[in-house]
């Protein structure tokens, strides 16, 4: 016979149940209707069916057309470091509340075409706004490294 340990509560513990699943009906309503209008391109369905590249197309789609996604990713990552402490992706959290983005901590094994790479989309960028009127002003910031030692 099974025994039902004592701290276990079974209203408690199907309410939460219940919750769960109604939770996971308006997140699936949610998506569907986000994306009511998708129309994949006919042609080559069958083929991003049979590849796999369906569901990635329909991934864009649906991250494109869900109003609050934004809202979200920023919310968790806000719970995120209010309860853990860590910061989402690219970010590095220092010390007194100091937030890096994690590109100043990165290796690149080459590093002089790396820089060359980033000199390049830099000049690319300045001739970009020379066409609209507009100066490109690069401002160098020292290294915050020594905050998070």
């Amino acid at each position: 016979m099974k025994r039902t340990p004592e701290y276990s509560n079974k209203l408690l513990d199907s309410l939460l149940g219940w919750f769960l699943v109604l939770m996971l009906i308006i997140g699936l309503g949610l998506a569907l209707w986000a994306v009511k209008d998708y129309k994949p391109n006919q042609q080559d369905l069958w083929q991003k069916v049979l590849r796999g590249g369906w569901t990635s197309d329909f991934d864009k789609e649906l991250n494109d057309k869900i109003a609050f996604r934004q809202l979200a990713i920023d919310s968790w990552g806000a719970l995120e470091y209010g309860l853990f402490g860590t910061g989402r992706k690219g970010v590095l959290v220092g010390q007194d509340g100091w937030l890096f983005s994690d590109e100043e901590f990165q290796y690149y094994p080459d590093e002089a075409l790396e820089l060359a790479n980033k000199v390049g989309y830099i000049q690319e960028v300045k001739d970009t706004l020379a066409e609209v009127g507009a100066r490109l002003v690069v401002l160098v910031l020292p290294a915050k490294i020594q905050a998070l030692s």
